[in-house]
């Protein structure tokens, strides 16, 4: 339980991000709301671009309120530092001095990049997170209703591209104006993950994470073996199958044309294949994966 304890023992306002953490928890408590009925908690509150819902049972009041009073402190330390949508976020610093200087980063950034470079191997880099540039390109084009022409996407795609970012054991560092990280698509399977693993060393037996498309639960209900759960429909927001999930699982779903989501107000972001440069043409609407895990 070695990675749990980092999150418990870890300060919750670490780093030089301290006012964006601050207004992020601000903004994520204003919206928490908590129930209780028997042996059952819940949590529901606006983080990471999505309404989540935090779900554990125990016969312990004290552990339920230990995890309750850090779960929602380290989420928002966690969006802050890694929504690029955040100003002071470690993604924007690390955008914003392109070019410029050196990013130092911590084992958590580490290992998120490290997952990143792994991802793109594995998928021959259909998944790339350096595809800002590409992303902002269309989501204009779709603000303004005219397509982007071919030399503005290649023009964007000269800055896309794993190998390009320069890295060293601590430090990232982007070699080009305009080039941009976004790491927003890890962001809630590794939440998901992380607070499982809070949960469990408080004593937590049986927890489920709701993160609308992406989700993690650890042992199964006192009154069952399976939670029952919405999963919603990426291609018709609002939709949302209802399935029963076992009692370890990871679920992520994802359009395959879109990726919506919320922090102040709604908007979508088209996904991109940053191989080409152009919106995915392969007649898949809906992606839902399971796995053990989210993230680790």
């Amino acid at each position: 339980m070695k990675a749990s304890q980092g999150i418990a023992e870890a300060p919750v306002w670490a780093g030089s991000e301290g006012g964006s953490n601050l207004n992020v928890w601000d903004r994520m408590r204003a919206s928490v709301r908590k129930q209780r009925t028997d042996e059952r908690s819940s949590l529901t509150f606006l983080a990471l671009g999505s309404w989540c819902r935090v779900t554990y049972e125990t016969r312990c009041e004290p552990a339920a309120s230990a995890f309750a009073s850090q779960a929602i402190p380290w989420l928002a330390a966690f969006e802050a530092k890694f929504a690029r949508h955040h100003p002071g976020s470690l993604v924007s610093r690390i955008n914003h001095l392109a070019e410029s200087s050196w990013v130092v980063l911590d084992d958590e950034a580490e290992r998120m990049l490290s997952v990143c470079e792994e991802l793109k191997l594995i998928t021959q880099g259909a998944f790339d997170p350096t595809v800002l540039p590409l992303t902002e390109l269309w989501m204009r084009a779709g603000r303004e209703a005219i397509p982007p022409t071919t030399d503005e996407i290649e023009e964007a795609r000269q800055l896309v591209g794993w190998h390009q970012l320069k890295r060293c054991a601590g430090g990232v560092f982007p070699p080009k104006v305009g080039m941009g990280l976004d790491l927003d698509t890890l962001a809630q399977a590794y939440a998901t993950d992380r607070l499982v693993q809070l949960a469990e060393w408080h004593g937590l037996a049986c927890v489920m994470v709701d993160f609308r498309r992406n989700k993690r639960c650890k042992g199964g209900p006192i009154r069952g073996s399976r939670w029952p759960i919405q999963l919603e429909s990426p291609a018709a927001p609002g939709g949302a199958w209802s399935i029963d999930i076992g009692a370890s699982v990871a679920l992520s779903a994802c359009s395959g044309v879109r990726r919506h989501s919320s922090i102040a107000g709604e908007w979508d972001e088209p996904i991109i294949d940053p191989r080409t440069g152009r919106l995915p043409v392969h007649g898949c609407h809906d992606v839902v994966v399971s796995a053990a895990s989210g993230f680790l």
